[in-house]
């Protein structure tokens, strides 16, 4: 059975970690431990200076209790939006939500949340599954920079789930993705680029 309180706690502790992007070392310190006392092996990757972070990406490895049941990956990111730095989380009955101040970083602490516990129960329930593997990574709210740092070569798991998005009952499979544009102006007849002038083609 999931632990609906222990859950609870475990979110309203980690929502009060500020976590903005780059500056997720002190979520990370606190879900190293964590993940070590549920019998992982935890590693922190080099993806900290690329993403210009404090840390790096958190990977976890619990073993399998099934013999040749595939490898599972459970991923979640640690970093939030600000403003997220103090945050005053405020307990209403099973409803939390900040003094006003702050975000409350449910994006994605509650991804995070549900990976631990659902990774205790199954182990605790002594429920058969194969390796299971856990990331969180940094920067994902400046646009998935820890995990465009992170190695999947690192990973023996070919299949998982993110966790982060905002439905129990919502599965997302792709999503839209983000271009570069270059802007160019007409100045006087000439096309500029870069402050240089090129000859326009099409005589525009």
């Amino acid at each position: 059975m999931i632990d609906r309180q222990r859950a609870f706690d475990e979110f309203v502790t980690l929502v009060g970690i500020g976590s903005v992007s780059r500056k997720e070392a002190e979520i990370a310190k606190r879900l190293i431990p964590t993940l070590e006392a549920m019998g992982a092996t935890v590693e922190v990757d080099d993806a900290g200076p690329k993403a210009k972070s404090d840390t790096g990406n958190v990977l976890a490895r619990f073993p399998g209790s099934a013999p040749g049941a595939a490898p599972f990956l459970l991923c979640a990111h640690m970093d939030t939006v600000v403003p997220g730095e103090k945050v005053v989380p405020v307990v209403s009955g099973d409803i939390v939500r900040t003094d006003g101040t702050s975000v409350l970083g449910g994006d994605d602490k509650s991804g995070i949340v549900a990976i631990l516990e659902a990774v205790r129960t199954i182990r605790a329930q002594r429920i058969p599954h194969g390796p299971i593997e856990v990331l969180f990574t940094v920067c994902e709210e400046l646009g998935l920079i820890g995990a465009k740092h992170f190695d999947v070569a690192r990973l023996s798991a070919r299949r998982g789930l993110v966790l982060d998005c905002d439905g129990v009952q919502e599965l997302i499979t792709r999503a839209p993705a983000a271009n570069t544009i270059d802007v160019t102006e007409i100045w006087d007849g000439q096309l500029v680029y870069d402050d240089v002038p090129i000859r326009p083609e099409g005589g525009r």
